[in-house]
């Protein structure tokens, strides 16, 4: 089915269904223009040893690496409609315009208290190609469909189907055409006093026309319980697991995975909350190599929150990772980790939420043996803020910075990212 024919399909459909809810009781409409910035780039060290070129452009390497720098100019529309049958209808179109790109997101949703649909569809198209080298222009297409069933005053029954379809208008082993079917059904039950437990099972298939290799099938079952004591402790177990089998040959890239998750938290004081955490997980292929081989990781934190002030939470947590291969052959691989992350999170009801991160600390390998790997210092720090500015002024930021400092120095990077959105509201 081609891109424009879902598109009317799914316009259609809720159209249908929402005709008879006639008796409207509220519209809104809001449009805003606005300004956004975007910068993503990767850093990383060259050494004059092994590239014949003058220590000027090295040095412009070194600062910046497949950067990508964008300034655009932004509309957004949005209708909704409230019914007198709980009902909701909504539409809501971004469209965003630089000398890198332009791009179309339209969505479609309409929902009722057991049903909702909704159609996504995005157009990208690139304006400079020869700044914008490995990008191509695509239409992507998302159908979604869910299902709510109370079965009784305890216990949700939940279906969902989303499918996907994505087309590029050059095709490369990187930009191929596919279409995504995920369905999934999921229990969700109260099974005793403060207890809640969750079991879903998702089915995805992947299918490409051009490259039937790449096909794939999923299987993903997921588990949790949660369990309070009193008002200061929760637990929460989960188990997911996942298999994955590709259409080549012999199983390769073929894959079973399960992780189990551990998290406990106390409040042991009305401002302070102990937080802790351990999450195993296995993962084997029925191929291995080296680069999918068999392996466990261990991954465990505590922290410390503290409420400062309504709306305003600092915390601290340490972490230890231990990652080991479970062939001989591929131990050269192991390592370990420990890190610190000192974050803060600060929400004033519409007006403002931010939260800020770091990570840093240091990842060992076992082996000096390692053909790609080498120990590092990292450090890692993000950032999310949606603050009003006024009535109509609205400003967001994404801010993203992942440094790797290697005792091999050729093996220094850094990945930075940064997207911003400046938008008058009417």
């Amino acid at each position: 089915m081609k891109p424009k024919s879902l598109l009317a399909l799914t316009f259609s459909l809720i159209c249908l269904i929402q005709a008879p809810a006639i008796a409207q009781e509220a519209t809104l409409v809001d449009f805003s223009f606005g300004l956004g910035y975007d910068n993503v780039s990767e850093g990383y060290y060259l050494s004059y040893d092994t590239i014949s070129a003058p220590p000027e452009s090295l040095e412009a390497l070194r600062r910046a690496t497949e950067e990508i720098e964008e300034e655009k100019a932004i509309l957004k529309f949005g209708l909704r409609k409230d019914f007198a049958d709980h009902s909701r209808f909504s539409v809501n179109n971004s469209f965003s315009l630089s000398d890198l790109y332009l791009r179309n997101i339209l969505r479609i949703e309409w929902e009722k208290d057991w049903l909702k649909l909704s159609n996504q569809a995005e157009l990208k198209t690139i304006q400079a190609k020869e700044k914008v080298i490995y990008q191509t222009d695509y239409f992507t297409n998302n159908f979604d469909l869910r299902l709510k069933a109370r079965l009784s005053p305890t216990t949700t029954l939940r279906f969902r189907n989303d499918l996907e379809y994505t087309e590029y208008k050059e095709r490369s082993i990187y930009a191929y055409d596919y279409y995504l079917n995920r369905t999934s059904l999921g229990l969700d039950t109260d099974i005793s006093s403060g207890g809640f437990l969750h079991l879903s099972y998702q089915f995805s298939t992947r299918r490409v026309p051009d490259s039937t290799l790449i096909d794939y099938d999923r299987h993903f079952l997921d588990l949790s319980f949660d369990k309070y004591f009193g008002w200061e402790t929760l637990l929460r177990l989960e188990n997911e697991l996942d298999r994955k089998t590709f259409s080549k040959p012999g199983g390769v890239d073929d894959f079973w995975e399960d992780r189990f998750t551990f998290g406990l938290s106390r409040k042991i004081h009305d401002r302070f909350e102990l937080l802790f955490r351990n999450e195993f997980e296995v993962l084997s292929y029925d191929v291995e190599d080296e680069i999918n081989f068999d392996y466990f990781e261990n991954r465990f934190s505590a922290g410390l929150e503290y409420e400062l002030s309504d709306g305003l939470e600092v915390a601290g947590e340490p972490e230890w990772v231990t990652f080991s291969s479970l062939k001989r052959d591929f131990q050269d691989y192991n390592y370990y980790q420990y890190a610190f992350s000192l974050s803060l999170d600060l929400s004033r009801s519409t007006q403002l939420w931010l939260s800020l991160e770091d990570k840093f600390g240091r990842r060992n390998y076992k082996s000096d043996q390692n053909p790609f790997y080498t120990d590092y210092l990292l450090n890692q720090i993000s950032l999310f803020l949606d603050a009003e500015l006024g009535s109509h002024l609205g400003f967001n930021l994404m801010l993203s910075v992942d440094s790797e400092w290697h005792d091999s120095k050729e093996d220094n990077l850094t990945v930075f990212l940064i997207s911003s959105e400046l938008i008058y509201s009417f």
